[in-house]
């Protein structure tokens, strides 16, 4: 198993966690407490989140299978960026399903916010090394 990218994953993936449950608490606080407000409050803030993990990854985590792929033109830079958001939604709806089904009725809950968060985690670092940052051709 790449334990060093796995720990930069995580590293970057505190940073993209920092981003997103402040967007979501922000958001929890100017939104109507409803339902719907709340999944579109963790849509919006899981996307903020995805965004600075793309960026963040693909120069840091993934940098080497990047500038392999980009150099040996393996891919284009549209079909690494497809496949990177692909994955995000996966684990967009694998979280925002996840906390919903944990949270209940519950309003800005913390522990299935955590848990999410975590089964997220493993789901898309797993996705991302072996699919979307492979060494081989991206089409």
């Amino acid at each position: 198993m790449p334990f060093k990218k796995m720990f930069f994953f995580g590293a970057i993936g505190v940073i993209n966690t920092a981003v997103d449950w402040s967007a979501f608490w922000a958001l929890g606080q100017v939104l109507p407490k409803t339902t719907v407000a709340v999944w579109s409050a963790k849509a919006m803030s899981y996307g903020l989140g995805v965004i600075c993990s793309y960026l963040l990854n693909a120069s840091i985590t993934f940098r080497q299978q990047v500038m392999h792929l980009r150099g040996s033109c393996l891919c284009s830079h549209s079909a690494l960026l497809r496949r990177f958001v692909v994955v995000s939604l996966v684990c967009l709806l694998l979280n925002s399903f996840t906390y919903a089904a944990l949270a209940g009725n519950q309003h800005m809950a913390l522990v299935p916010l955590i848990v999410a968060t975590v089964i997220t985690f493993i789901v898309g670092f797993s996705l991302n090394h072996l699919w979307t940052f492979r060494q081989g051709r991206v089409v």
